[in-house]
């Protein structure tokens, strides 16, 4: 469920203890590391072509892929910045497989999460290259992970029912210089001052969406205003701020309406 600021403390109130962590405003996704690769898209085998030098000259050989970070709008990437850090702790940590949950993020020019239009506009940022359109490397290293829920590592899965704090100190060991983990904070009843405190940290002074709040084996969202999911269909790649790859000047969204 998901409450506006004055609902969403009322049912707070209800708990005696409350793990809190900052809602971010970025696109939602999970990243998968399995050792044996034998990812499928489409139908197949997902694999890179790598070249390889030897004596008698460079080889091109395929190979699994063991990484990839998949959004929930069904996105799926692999080889770049993320998936390849994550990979490197993963075989660092001797981890056979490893889902974990988190937002794909990037800031503006004032250190802020630039919310979801500005991880669109990294993604929709495409550029020639030979005779084929890739990913603006610049810009797509901008993006950051942060991580915010865990799933499974090797054989054990994770659910709602389970310590938030276990899986949060489960976490830490996946850090690195691009990927970071959130937050939580502790609070327990009577938490009105502590709640309205952290709330204006966290909303104003950090710039994020709300909280998610971990009570008795529930999660609700607590957000600072009414959203309205939408998709990006067009953009105006004219404008000075999408030239200049500072994000989206103007846009045309589409939106279902019951």
């Amino acid at each position: 469920p998901e409450y506006n600021f004055s609902d969403g403390r009322a049912e707070a109130s209800q708990y005696s203890e409350l793990i809190v962590t900052p809602k971010f405003d970025g696109w939602l996704g999970a990243i998968h590391y399995r050792s044996t690769g034998n990812f499928v898209l489409n139908g197949k085998r997902l694999v890179e072509q790598k070249e390889r030098s030897t004596r008698t000259g460079n080889i091109l050989s395929s190979e699994e892929v063991q990484c990839v970070l998949v959004t929930r709008g069904g996105i799926i990437m692999w080889d770049n910045h993320l998936t390849r850090e994550f990979q490197r702790t993963c075989e660092r940590l001797g981890i056979r497989e490893a889902i974990l949950v988190g937002e794909i993020l990037t800031y503006n020019e004032f250190g802020k999460v630039a919310g979801p239009q500005g991880v669109t506009a990294v993604l929709n940022r495409k550029e020639k290259q030979d005779e084929s359109t890739v990913q603006n490397e610049r810009l797509f290293n901008n993006l950051r992970f942060t991580l915010t829920d865990l799933i499974k590592i090797d054989g054990k899965q994770w659910g709602i029912d389970d310590s938030y704090e276990a899986k949060h100190d489960l976490l830490k060991q996946f850090t690195s210089f691009r990927i970071d983990l959130t937050p939580y904070f502790t609070l327990q009843s009577p938490f009105t001052e502590r709640f309205d405190a952290l709330w204006s940290q966290v909303t104003v002074t950090d710039g994020h969406e709300g909280f998610v709040i971990y009570a008795d084996g529930n999660r609700f969202k607590v957000k600072r205003q009414n959203t309205l999911d939408a998709v990006i269909i067009g953009i105006d790649s004219k404008s000075k701020r999408w030239i200049d790859g500072k994000g989206i000047g103007s846009a045309y969204v589409a939106v279902i309406h019951n």
